[in-house]
């Protein structure tokens, strides 16, 4: 989907989409019972923040980057550790990707 939408122009990168995407893969491969997938969705999430994180902060988001950081960081955390946990914190992921995207959009 993020390819999709790099063809539209918007204010949001298409990075923020797929940190939406991934936080709610690594949910679902969680509930689904599939541990092992979990690491390597974690791992892609961790990547695309990274590279995505500069541009947020340029845009005045200094603060909302701090808090997606602290994110990550437990997903990685997380990763391969109890289950109900680590499904809170990707839904706490997927609200903080719309306040990713209100940055974005001022």
């Amino acid at each position: 989907m993020p390819g999709f939408y790099a063809r539209y122009r918007d204010s949001v990168p298409p990075a923020v989409l797929l940190l939406d995407y991934l936080d709610r893969e690594a949910e679902l491969r969680s509930l689904a019972g599939d541990p092992a997938a979990v690491p390597g969705v974690v791992g892609r999430l961790s990547v695309t923040w990274a590279a995505l994180r500069p541009r947020v902060i340029d845009v005045g988001g200094r603060r909302v980057a701090a808090r997606f950081t602290r994110h990550v960081a437990a997903m990685r955390r997380l990763r391969r550790g109890p289950a109900g946990a680590l499904q809170r914190e990707a839904a706490a992921g997927l609200e903080l990707v719309d306040t990713l995207e209100r940055q974005f959009r001022g």
